[in-house]
């Protein structure tokens, strides 16, 4: 998505975009017990809470992953690197990954890029590190197996990415996700959230024809007329969670709208007692940091997990000026690169962030350029963050991308 004098932000939300334009063209109390909280499939155990700390404080920095997952055998999750926003459950010892991806449609006669179909690929792993992909025989012409994917009579026909799965109050597993619109239509902006339910995780059924959250807030759109005839924007990236004890849904999701007449993105929330039916805080949660901090320009995709004992950790995309330097006269032409973030709140709407990064691209190594999309659960008293990245600035696209994990360091 475009940032207006700022360069260009790549998520799965500008590819679909991009390639959406192209064809019309023609070319995330003092205790809380994690028995009664679904949130990222943690395993929490029976954490030994105090009255005034959390179960981990992460500590910034942290160390990047060593290297980035593979399948059982070793080769690449995604033969062409169609893979990020990784959301993560840890049911029965296993793990289980939803992710964004692309299959290819055939036969295709146009280019490469206009037979794409962006929706969700799926994996399970015994370790987190080596990873078996669901495949159907399809996959060998198609490059992925989708589970989930739009539907071309529907809302969001463009593409869909950013899942946060759970186990909802009825013991099924619910997806929250993005959706992409066909952009500039009439008072509609681009990006709104979806709900999809499934009970094995690889057959999906859409909650009725429209999003459950849309863009409602004067800062939820951009708009490039007085009138706001055809706003942009809109909401993404959200991050669920069901609280047993409150019987409720609790959603943190990103929102792209007009600060200091600058689109940029910021966190919101909202609270539901059914996962359908929404009530909105009306501010945003976090925003941009001041000037000269490291997240002073962008904060986005975030992933909130609630602590076993007390409060919500929140993990979250960010850059700032330096980021901004490196992509000086266009040369970005994919993600701008940028780090992974911290913060702590004990109601979930008022946070205390870091003021350093707590994971950044390493020199180097495979997330050397770019890191996002955190996915982060609880295993025991251990905080494990799952995240994507890329290379370097020829691979910082959609297209070559991939998954690592890190256990966090937790303050003595």
């Amino acid at each position: 998505m475009l940032l207006r004098s700022r360069p260009l932000v790549w998520s799965w939300d500008a590819v679909a975009t991009c390639v959406a334009i192209l064809l019309a063209s023609g070319c995330s109390s003092a205790r809380n017990d994690a028995a009664h909280t679904s949130d990222a499939g943690s395993d929490a155990g029976d954490a030994a809470c105090t009255p005034d700390r959390p179960t981990c404080s992460p500590v910034a920095p942290q160390a990047n992953a060593d290297a980035p997952a593979t399948t059982t055998d070793g080769a690449a999750l995604h033969p062409r690197g169609f893979i990020g926003d990784p959301s993560i459950l840890l049911e029965g010892g296993r793990y289980r990954m939803w992710h964004t991806s692309s299959r290819t449609t055939t036969p295709c006669a146009g280019q490469w890029f206009e037979c794409l179909v962006q929706g969700f690929g799926y994996a399970e792993s015994e370790d987190g590190q080596r990873w078996t992909p669901h495949r159907l025989p399809a996959a060998d012409a198609e490059m992925a197996t989708l589970v989930f994917e739009p539907l071309a009579s529907g809302w969001d026909r463009v593409g869909v990415e950013t899942a946060s799965v759970l186990r909802g109050h009825d013991g099924r597993l619910w997806m929250f996700y993005t959706g992409h619109r066909t952009p500039n239509q009439p008072d509609l902006p681009w990006d709104a959230i979806g709900l999809a339910f499934s009970d094995d995780g690889l057959t999906w059924t859409r909650s009725g024809g429209a999003p459950v959250l849309e863009p409602t807030l004067p800062w939820e759109r951009v708009c490039d007329d007085a009138a706001c005839l055809k706003p942009w924007g809109g909401l993404l990236e959200p991050s669920v969670v069901w609280e047993e004890d409150a019987k409720r849904y609790r959603m943190w999701y990103a929102a792209v709208g007009t600060l200091a007449d600058v689109p940029t993105y910021r966190i919101g929330t909202a609270t539901s007692p059914d996962g359908l039916t929404w009530t909105k805080h009306p501010e945003p949660v976090l925003v941009p940091g001041a000037v000269g901090a490291w997240d002073a320009y962008v904060v986005s995709h975030v992933n909130v997990v609630r602590d076993p004992c007390r409060g919500y950790h929140v993990f979250y995309h960010g850059y700032g000026a330096a980021e901004d330097a490196r992509c000086a006269g266009g040369t970005c032409t994919g993600y701008t690169p940028g780090s992974i973030g911290y913060a702590f709140g004990e109601d979930g709407i008022t946070f205390e962030r870091a003021s350093t990064p707590l994971v950044t691209p390493k020199a180097g190594a495979w997330d050397a350029f770019f890191v996002g999309g955190p996915s982060a659960l609880f295993r025991g008293t251990d905080i494990e963050l799952f995240y994507f990245g890329n290379r370097d600035l020829e691979r910082a696209n959609a297209f070559d991308s991939q998954v690592g994990r890190v256990t966090l360091s937790c303050a003595p």
